[in-house]
């Protein structure tokens, strides 16, 4: 099902053709529901497709596993000019504007990060035999905060103040929850 997934995006994005992405799962709104859409490319790996939005008239990324089919339209792209990518950070997530993050990481918060973000390794240098070091920019703080939050005394935040606070704020509110 995957494979005829990536196979119609394919098609669409070769003939520049609108699509509507049934039963798209977005985690964003917390829905699932249709998408019209003018695919123009895919991420590393084909995990995300690039895609015009019509309807909200911006280009956003949209993750390959959460489309349910691919509908294609006889119908041609109308906003080419329109297409374009922003920045794809390590962690998958995607913003016009990045930041600047600095981490040390203990050998099993590298030996992670390496695993489940490959893209990672190629900001990550050797501190000493027990730490590690990521510097690297991120488009937002929601994929590496998921990480860092995930591994307490594993990962140490260097840079950045804006990072710590956002930290601080998802702290709170995992505090208020209880």
């Amino acid at each position: 099902e995957a494979s005829e997934t990536i196979h119609a995006l394919v098609c669409a994005i070769r003939g520049q053709r609108q699509v509507i992405l049934r039963q798209y799962r977005s985690s964003h709104g917390n829905i699932v529901r249709d998408r019209l859409v003018e695919p123009f490319d895919f991420t590393a790996n084909y995990i995300s497709l690039w895609a015009f939005e019509p309807e909200s008239h911006t280009c956003k990324l949209f993750k390959t596993a959460r489309i349910g089919k691919v509908q294609m339209l006889d119908k041609p792209a109308e906003h080419p000019s329109l297409h374009r990518k922003d920045p794809v950070d390590v962690f998958r997530i995607s913003s016009p504007t990045t930041v600047r993050i600095v981490l040390r990481l203990t050998l099993r918060a590298c030996n992670l990060l390496t695993e489940e973000y490959p893209l990672s390794e190629q900001h990550i240098t050797r501190l000493d035999d027990n730490y590690w070091q990521f510097d690297g920019w991120v488009c937002g703080f929601e994929g590496v905060g998921r990480f860092v939050l995930g591994l307490p005394g594993e990962v140490y935040v260097i840079e950045s103040d804006e990072f710590k606070s956002f930290l601080r704020q998802q702290i709170k509110m995992l505090q208020d929850q209880g």
